[in-house]
């Protein structure tokens, strides 16, 4: 850091500046690689060109090629514009840093064909204010990103077609796995917790990706919540995105418990625990052992041949 007081950085392709919010630096639109564009079209990235002016990252940069409205309904919000020149990412940070901080990247969903990492639910501002440095990711999406063809580079085509339906299912889990048998302490949840206006709607419980606006604190910013929030909706995202940070600066091998409303354990190999976030739609945390224990050997039944689970 150059100055504390500006958000001026010197990257190893050259200096940015980006701005400054309530005590947050935030740098917007950082290029990560080089435009995929022309010859770099659905090739591996490449590496930056450097540059030898200040470059500023106060804006966005433009979101993958994408549909718009399936976006704005389920995706997040408005991705903004679009452009094959999409990889890029943004920064939040605290403006004093006194000592290192724990990172966290976020790369977001939307099935591979929609998503940018500039929506609303994903700001990073809340959990900057928490101690954390947050980086959100542009990439490419659809055919852009995951279109494989033997013409185009040989055994890499057939790496980009790992990203399935069948592996996405199941990657939380495998990830689970790998991480127990290499010795790092995995902690798992179950999301289950609705706003209070929104009972009636989600009927059944909270739905896929629901957590997101509460991990980041950001209900305020997110549609559609954001009109309709109240105070004890507020009240328990807070806490969640507490867990988040607490989960990003103390987990490790010789950290298994995470500290908050209720201690929250790793789940160790032969003893499946995890904290249910949300009770019933309403506000609590809970830990349970052998959380859907029935279910989940099911699901490992039918999988078993098409994808290693162990």
């Amino acid at each position: 850091m150059l100055n504390p007081s500006i958000p001026l950085v010197e990257t190893r392709h050259g200096k940015i500046v980006g701005v400054v919010q309530e005590e947050i630096h935030i740098w917007r639109g950082i290029p990560y690689a080089a435009p995929p564009t022309g010859e770099l079209r659905w090739r591996a990235p490449q590496p930056v060109t450097p540059w030898h002016d200040v470059r500023q990252a106060d804006c966005f940069s433009c979101a993958s090629w994408q549909d718009i409205t399936w976006c704005r309904e389920l995706g997040g919000g408005d991705p903004g514009n679009f452009s094959e020149d999409c990889l890029y990412l943004n920064v939040w940070a605290p403006a004093v840093r006194h000592e290192p901080l724990p990172v966290m990247v976020w790369l977001h969903g939307g099935g591979y064909t929609i998503g940018a990492g500039s929506l609303p639910p994903y700001d990073g501002q809340a959990l900057a204010k928490r101690g954390a440095i947050v980086v959100t990711v542009n990439y490419r999406l659809g055919h852009l990103g995951f279109f494989a063809h033997p013409a185009l580079e040989g055994e890499e085509a057939l790496g980009r077609q790992v990203c399935r339906d069948m592996v996405f299912t199941t990657l939380g889990y495998v990830v689970m796995q790998a991480q127990q048998r290499i010795g790092e302490p995995c902690w798992r949840y179950w999301f289950d917790y609705v706003a209070e206006a929104e009972h009636n709607t989600y009927a059944n419980g909270a739905c896929h990706g629901n957590e997101i606006p509460y991990v980041f604190d950001t209900l305020t910013r997110a549609e559609p919540t954001c009109h309709y929030v109240n105070e004890n909706d507020l009240a328990f995202a807070s806490q969640v995105a507490d867990y988040w940070v607490n989960f990003a600066r103390h987990a490790s091998r010789t950290r298994d418990v995470l500290h908050g409303p209720v201690r929250w354990p790793a789940s160790i190999r032969g003893r499946d625990r995890l904290l249910r976030i949300g009770l019933n739609k309403l506000a609590g945390f809970k830990v349970e052992n052998r959380f859907m224990r029935a279910r989940l050997a099911l699901f490992k039944r039918v999988m078993k041949h098409h994808v290693s689970l162990e």
